[in-house]
């Protein structure tokens, strides 16, 4: 059974205006339970809008998305809400952090909407962060921390909450050479342990890292080019 599975989709931005855009046009894929996809193409060619698409934060404006089967394009909003929150992780690739709050409350941010108490979502957020070397800073507020650091807690809150995907946009964009390559052990322990990785990347380095199974190039809001490795 595929994880994922997009038909016919399309997201057109300002329709029957003078400035509507076709971000995405007749998209069709399938992405299989845990595998690591990466999207590549040009600025502009429709990554980002297809990461939000897939990751439930937009709707397409026509055609499918097939969560497990399941038809996620049309369900109201409360639905996609708790979708997002137990299906997916995210990973932008200005972090979205809140600078002025310290990292263990960052990272608890994806449960405070779950039936969890203070203290479990105390002990998730301290084991998942003990797993990025990063429990000793808890206390620390975000604007603190350096650029990689940063990203760590970034991964972290996107995997407190245990999703099955993993969402991340441009994540090297800010890093250099030796925490881009940090960064890619990550992800490849990540899919080591069965998590889906979906990754919007120009990076050379991240499209074609050996645990990357499935890429995927957009021009203009079309795929170019499908090909499983």
């Amino acid at each position: 059974m595929a994880l994922l599975q997009i038909t016919d989709l399309n997201k057109i931005y300002h329709r029957r205006r003078p400035d509507e855009m076709t971000a995405l046009a007749d998209i069709s894929l399938v992405i299989e339970p845990g595998e690591a996809v990466a999207l590549t193409g040009p600025s502009g060619s429709g990554k980002t809008t297809l990461l939000s698409l897939l990751g439930c934060m937009a709707r397409p404006t026509s055609g499918n998305i097939f969560l497990h089967e399941r038809n996620i394009a049309r369900l109201p909003e409360r639905f996609l809400a708790r979708i997002r929150r137990e299906s997916f992780g995210f990973v932008f690739q200005h972090y979205q952090l809140l600078r002025d709050v310290n990292v263990l409350e960052n990272v608890m941010l994806p449960l405070y909407p779950t039936e969890r108490s203070f203290r479990e979502m105390k002990a998730a957020a301290g084991a998942v962060l003990e797993r990025f070397g990063m429990l000793s800073m808890a206390g620390k507020k975000v604007k603190q921390l350096s650029g990689g650091e940063q990203q760590r807690v970034a991964i972290a809150r996107a995997l407190i909450a245990q999703p099955e995907v993993i969402i991340a946009d441009e994540p090297t964009a800010h890093l250099d050479g030796d925490l881009a390559r940090e960064l890619l052990r990550i992800f490849q322990d990540l899919h080591g342990e069965g998590t889906t990785l979906i990754m919007a990347t120009h990076d050379p380095l991240l499209a074609q890292a050996p645990f990357v199974q499935h890429r995927i190039r957009l021009r203009f809001g079309r795929i170019e080019e499908d090909l499983l490795l």
